[in-house]
């Protein structure tokens, strides 16, 4: 079964009955995305039932009719009747190139669910994501890790679960590891679901080391996000679904109350993570933050906040295209030749076909000038224009 089929099937089990579950963590991870601006503070579940269509909150962005049927599950059940919902903050912030949000969930009176939103989708949102790749720490994880010393400061809160999916996962890691010592008996567990790991660095400070033993990691078996960064602590559950799919938390499986699991992940996820690590020790600290700002200043010379708007757009993607071409001759050709080794890092992993070819044309570049590579990447974002122009 799946999530909203776990929900239905302990409709009827208050927390009393059926204590918290894996599950319960990826219902609370996955509400995180919703609008809860629609609703005064200190609102029950039962109450948007009563006076509200709960598929109102799913009509945003990047939430689906799948999503709305979750919450009226949610919101009908007995289970999930009684929990309170409290502090929703979604602090959205362009010139920090912030994107967070998070809320309270309180199951009874002295146990709440901190959840943490992943990416929203917008360029903003995915813009902070790749910041990891060469910050010390992003303006959304610094802000959860105030937000949970907040929650860990009432005097009510004497167990507290922290969830997330996505970029939510890392965040609730890296809050969990900013908590202050005298509120650290009162974190049971950590839950992240397929979200990003962290620079090798992070991994060998204390406030990891607290928290290490309460983290629960999940992936699919084809995991893309939660291979991201460094992180060999994990659990694969199954997915119906492959490859970016899985990422999607209805593909997973669920038996009784917990997650179907594998014994390990797929030879493609593990394939991602030897290419990610690869790429990002090709590039120093400068370069992994000119990439990603360059490319940022691409996505912005856009009329829109969200990243698929350009994608799923022709003429969107073409101007993406000619944009490109014109910022790497501006700084000649440094992206061409930084794009050009990513490229070849992941044909060098994925392809099963002319491996060996491959493998020796990626060592061939290694001689090859600037601008060598520049006019091979030319040609290709050439074809690609011709391509988009045909379709």
């Amino acid at each position: 079964m799946n999530v909203i089929e776990y929900v239905i099937q302990n409709r009827n089990k208050t927390f009393s009955e059926m204590p918290f579950t894996e599950i319960d963590a990826l219902v609370f991870a996955q509400l995180a995305y919703y609008n809860f601006s629609l609703i005064e503070d200190k609102t029950y579940i039962k109450e948007i039932n009563q006076n509200l269509n709960p598929k109102i909150f799913t009509e945003t962005r990047n939430l689906y009719e799948i999503d709305g049927s979750l919450f009226s599950n949610v919101c009908a059940s007995k289970r999930y009747a009684n929990v309170l919902i409290e502090n929703y903050v979604n602090d959205f912030d362009l010139e920090y190139q912030k994107q967070f949000c998070a809320i309270r969930f309180w199951i009874d009176k002295h146990t709440c669910v901190v959840s943490f939103r992943g990416t929203d989708g917008t360029i903003v949102g995915w813009k902070e994501n790749f910041n990891m790749t060469y910050m010390s720490a992003i303006p959304s994880q610094i802000e959860a890790g105030f937000y949970l010393n907040e929650t860990c400061s009432l005097h009510n809160a004497k167990e507290i679960y922290v969830v997330g999916h996505s970029k939510g996962g890392n965040l609730a890691i890296y809050a969990a590891s900013k908590v202050k010592e005298q509120y650290l008996d009162k974190i049971i567990k950590v839950y992240n679901f397929d979200g990003p790991g962290f620079k090798e660095i992070f991994y060998q400070t204390q406030g990891f080391k607290n928290i290490r033993d309460k983290i629960e990691k999940y992936i699919p078996p084809q995991s893309c996000v939660g291979r991201i960064l460094h992180d060999d602590q994990f659990k694969v559950v199954k997915s119906e679904d492959k490859f970016v799919w899985q990422h999607w938390i209805y593909n997973w499986v669920i038996e009784d109350n917990h997650f179907c699991i594998e014994p390990n992940a797929e030879e493609i996820s593990d394939d991602i993570d030897i290419t990610l690590d690869e790429i990002l020790n090709e590039l120093s600290i400068p370069q992994r933050q000119y990439v990603v700002d360059t490319f940022y200043k691409l996505f912005q010379m856009h009329d829109t906040m969200y990243v698929d708007d350009i994608f799923t757009n022709k003429q969107e993607s073409l101007k993406l295209v000619k944009n490109f071409l014109k910022v790497d001759k501006e700084n000649k050709g440094q992206l061409s030749n930084v794009m050009w080794r990513i490229l070849l890092l992941f044909l060098k992993n994925y392809s099963s076909d002319k491996k060996e070819e491959i493998v020796n044309k990626f060592n061939a570049q290694k001689n090859k000038t600037t601008s060598d590579l520049k006019a091979e990447v030319t040609a290709i974002m050439n074809a690609l224009k011709k391509k988009l122009n045909k379709n």
